[in-house]
């Protein structure tokens, strides 16, 4: 059976459940109506499950909570140093003259160790798949 709508947004699909939920339709039968409009793809029985439960226990927000944690340190201004790095060191493995002006060798200094080694062993899988092909 082709779904009438594909690919709905996660939000449309928990405001659909809300709405059921609030109708007092049974979560499995919320799943079987789920399915008969936006295919067998979408949210499982027991997501569903674990969303009424959620909306029962007085949540009303069908969108995603920002994650909580430690923000990630990686920047595209970091990635494009470390490909800047990563060439160079290419660049200086055969023998090619980079030019070394304007690199922005200071920017390293606050990097850890993980960040470091990381550093390292991608330098290394660029040398190895240089030499494989070169």
């Amino acid at each position: 059976m082709n779904a009438l709508i594909s690919n709905p947004a996660d939000c449309e699909v928990r405001d659909m459940i809300r709405f059921l939920q609030a109708e007092n339709v049974r979560p499995c039968e919320i799943h079987q109506r789920l399915v008969a409009v936006y295919g067998e793809h979408v949210m499982n029985a027991a997501s569903i499950r674990k969303w009424c439960i959620m909306f029962t226990n007085g949540r009303t927000d069908v969108h995603d909570t920002e994650k909580s944690g430690r923000p990630s340190v990686i920047t595209d201004a970091l990635k494009e140093k470390v490909l800047t790095v990563r060439l160079t060191y290419l660049a200086q493995s055969v023998r090619i003259k980079p030019n070394f002006q304007g690199l922005p060798w200071s920017e390293f200094d606050g990097l850890g160790n993980d960040d470091l080694i990381t550093l390292v062993f991608d330098l290394l899988i660029v040398w190895t798949i240089f030499c494989f092909y070169f």
